[in-house]
């Protein structure tokens, strides 16, 4: 049953579920809460599960992104939502724009998680520095923010929910993909607007700051992912030193939408290992 928290001035829609060691879920870019229900219903029963939408992700109904918004702002909520729910210090579990989230959380307020389970976080900023980084970063810009940003401009949300898909699915990715897929896609627009639109969506964090993570990582990579994340996972895999690795080998960028058996072994697993 889906239940409301204010935190931060914003309404929060969220699941929460079982009992016993609390796991939250921070869902990616266009898409909410139910990014993660493949996954949850896959895990043994014996952990209290919060799967959450973002404040700009369906069915939240909270005034529209601007230009200032930036990630921070979601670790904050991140950070309110378990604190008005009295469950840390959690397990989190973040995919995407999530993982990156989780991952500013553990850096931010270490004393509300456990453990931090990321799948490809956009560490795009450290591109640059990568052999080959920059040309793929370049390539993601030209292709994937700037067109999209371009399309909500114009208004034409669905043209930047298209540049997105056939990104990271292919040419005739809209065609492709489920149509359960495709309709939580379309309901968090606003969420994309939230992301391509603003001034600086990405916190500039170091690799020092990154590196001096104090909670267990496990980072779970799609071994058929976009150039950007297979370039950033190894990089962040290095600076962080003793994080654990999988690679869902015939994963994409939504390996957990995917294959959420095999994500929900590796996060059970995970859990067991370092941080129950």
């Amino acid at each position: 049953m889906l239940k409301t928290a204010n935190v931060n001035g914003v309404e929060l829609h969220y699941v929460d579920q079982g009992k016993g060691a609390p796991i939250v879920f921070v869902h990616g870019g266009l898409a909410d809460y139910r990014e993660f229900g493949p996954i949850t219903e896959a895990l043994p029963n014996d952990y209290r599960t919060v799967r959450y939408s973002r404040r700009f992700s369906f069915p939240n109904t909270n005034p529209p992104p601007g230009p200032s918004h930036n990630l921070l702002l979601d670790v904050d909520d991140l950070a309110g939502l378990i604190e008005k729910l009295d469950l840390g210090p959690v397990h989190v579990v973040g995919a995407s724009y999530g993982a990156f989230t989780a991952l500013m959380l553990a850096l931010r307020r270490p004393d509300l998680v456990r453990s931090v389970v990321a799948a490809e976080p956009p560490l795009l900023h450290w591109l640059p520095d990568i052999d080959g980084g920059r040309e793929a970063h370049e390539h993601f810009d030209k292709v994937v923010l700037r067109p999209s940003a371009a399309a909500f401009a114009a208004g034409d949300p669905h043209g930047a929910l298209r540049v997105a898909v056939e990104y990271f699915a292919g040419p005739d990715g809209m065609e492709q993909i489920p149509a359960e897929f495709r309709n939580m896609l379309i309901a968090n627009l606003e969420d994309w607007r939230a992301i391509t639109t603003a001034n600086q969506i990405f916190p500039a964090v170091s690799r020092a700051e990154m590196g001096a993570m104090s909670r267990p990582v496990l980072m779970i990579s799609g071994g058929n992912t976009a150039a950007v994340h297979r370039l950033v996972d190894p990089e962040l895999e290095r600076v962080l030193g003793n994080a654990e690795r999988i690679v869902v080998e015939d994963g994409s960028h939504d390996m957990c939408s995917e294959q959420p058996a095999v994500c929900a072994k590796a996060i059970h697993d995970f859990i067991v290992r370092n941080a129950r």
